[in-house]
């Protein structure tokens, strides 16, 4: 649930912090008082688009946070902690999130959990937690697609939403692949090239890594001459007959021997390091000729390698520029070649795989329709009782199907139809002008998902719009019965709602040293009914009025 909001600096804010609780939380004050701005506050915080204009005057910036606990939901638990890990945000230990925003002249800065994040992020999350419903937002009820959506939410067929979506998209790729294949096909002339192309690649006989491994043999043999004369030097050098470095080794060898005959215990280091040193002038002999020998002189050789290493070059000039773009072209020319030479067979089978692709999209498309069908008749009742207790007696309310465009979401087309009067007929609800109709609507139908909906916190801005009476009673005592599933906060002019709340807080406007500030403040005992009573009676407060309001709140409280 929301457990706190701060709001610095935001309009005719200056310094605001609150806290909230769970149940209906009312929020009351005079037309102009400032409770769009704590609402807009709220909205920024998911995602809204800020503006400059929002900060209050001879302030350098604006700052709006809040913080929501998570609560024991798996789902949503699960749901904000992937947001969180894909945004790399790291999860609070206390099971809270704090959402935070900045707002300067020039740039807007967004925190999650003390973490700088990007506004979707926000959006995404705040989306988990808080629905808001504004006189705006109640059009969107008006929207085939959220009626879709709210019945399949009511019918628990989101498995089966996800089964016939990805059944029209795998048709919608097979259908791609169906208006691609003739493009990839080439065409007579094309397939002449393509054929003179891999012939030339294959007679060419490539192996992998080749045209390195060439490149460093002919360098070799180019300068085979060149090694092979000073390979020898080193060997005549090493170990000739007169005059080389090992029979100088050999001589002081047998020096030392001499000297170690006299000392042996302060010469043996000496003579070990010498016969040491001859062994290994010995082994580096042995080597270098190995070498010698492993040279190649050939001039045919040599040739070959110089053709070779034209060869290679032209293909990859041709097809490269590397020897793996061949290899890679190779593959693509014997895949389009193959395809030409089994156009028929292909096509046929892609036109079975589209036509196996519709006729399963169909099945799961006309399953879901037929649990749909079963669905609407409960939805409808349950929307048309919670309707005659806001105040619709005579009201008739139904959910329709007809066949629509096949699409991602199924072949049906929902549509709400509402007649709020007796004899009517039922017409769309888009197509009802009344506010506090469609207001009244939306709360039922909200009343009705509130067991099955994830959403724990439920925003209503002046949900009572255009209604009166007994039916604010009833509007109340609906929105007391959302409160024990969902955190509720609602922006009312209604004495009657603001009286169910089991929190109340009036936003005002005072004026102080010549500057305006916008205030909320919770209310309680007295104070909660003189608001009240302010709400029934105006200015003028009467004893009667105030009575009235005492007992608004006591009928409330039990």
């Amino acid at each position: 649930m929301l457990t706190s909001l701060h709001i610095k600096n935001l309009a005719l804010v200056e310094q605001l912090e609150i806290d909230f609780t769970a149940g209906l939380n009312v929020v009351t004050g005079e037309t102009g008082a400032g409770k769009s701005v704590i609402l807009g506050a709220i909205k920024l915080l998911l995602g809204d688009r800020a503006d400059k204009s929002l900060i209050r005057s001879d302030a350098a910036k604006a700052e709006i946070s809040a913080i929501i606990e998570l609560g024991e939901i798996p789902y949503l638990k699960q749901l904000s902690e992937k947001i969180l890990q894909d945004a790399g945000i790291e999860a609070d230990e206390n099971g809270q999130i704090i959402l935070r925003r900045v707002i300067s002249p020039s740039s807007s800065k967004n925190f999650i959990n003390s973490t700088p994040t990007s506004l979707a992020t926000m959006k995404a999350l705040g989306r988990c937690f808080i629905d808001i419903y504004a006189p705006g937002e109640q059009q969107g009820l008006a929207d085939n697609r959220k009626q879709r959506f709210l019945l399949d939410k009511y019918g628990s067929l989101n498995k089966d939403v996800e089964k016939v979506q990805k059944a029209f998209q795998a048709l919608k790729k097979l259908e791609e692949e169906k208006e691609n294949f003739h493009n990839e096909i080439p065409d007579r002339g094309e397939l002449e090239i393509l054929r003179y192309q891999l012939k030339e690649i294959k007679d060419a006989n490539l192996q992998e890594n080749e045209d390195e491994a060439i490149h460093h043999e002919y360098n070799q043999s180019a300068g085979a001459k060149e090694l092979m004369d000073t390979s020898m030097q080193v060997q005549n050098m090493v170990n000739s007959d007169e005059g080389s470095i090992l029979n100088s080794i050999q001589f002081m060898i047998r020096h030392i021997q001499e000297m170690n005959s006299i000392d042996e215990s302060g010469t043996s280091p000496f003579l070990a390091r010498a016969e040491n040193i001859s062994e290994e002038l010995f082994e580096l002999s042995r080597d270098v000729d190995n070498y010698t020998n492993r040279l190649n002189l050939d001039p045919e050789n040599l040739a070959f390698l110089e053709e070779r290493m034209t060869t290679i070059q032209q293909i990859k000039r041709k097809f490269g520029p590397e020897l793996s773009d061949v290899f890679a072209y190779e593959e693509k020319l014997s895949e389009k070649i193959s395809k030409a030479d089994q156009f028929e067979d292909l096509y046929e089978k892609l036109l079975a795989d589209i036509e196996s692709a519709q006729a399963a999209y169909l099945k799961a498309a006309k399953e879901l329709s037929k649990k749909r069908q079963k669905v609407t008749g409960g939805l409808s009742k349950s929307i048309s009782d919670q309707l005659r207790d806001l105040g619709f007696k005579s009201s008739e309310f139904s959910v329709e199907l007809s066949e629509a465009k096949h699409t991602s979401h199924g072949i049906d087309h929902v549509e709400f139809c509402f007649a709020p009067n007796a004899g009517e007929g039922t017409k769309p609800i888009k197509d009802i002008a009344s506010s506090g109709e469609i207001s009244r609507v939306m709360l039922a139908v909200k009343s009705v998902l509130a067991k099955i909906d994830q959403v724990p916190v439920l925003i209503f801005d002046e949900i009572d719009a255009n209604i009166g009476g007994i039916v604010a009673t009833q509007v109340a005592k609906k929105l007391v019965e959302l409160g024990s599933a969902h955190q509720i906060f609602c922006i009312t002019h209604m004495p009657q709602v603001a009286a169910g709340g089991s929190t109340h807080y009036r936003v005002e406007k005072n004026i102080r040293n010549g500057r305006t500030y916008t205030e909320m403040v919770l209310l309680e005992n007295e104070d909660r009914v003189e608001e009240v009573a302010r709400m029934l009676g105006g200015s003028d407060i009467s004893s009667v009025v105030r009575s009235h309001a005492t007992e608004l709140i006591a009928a409330n409280a039990v």
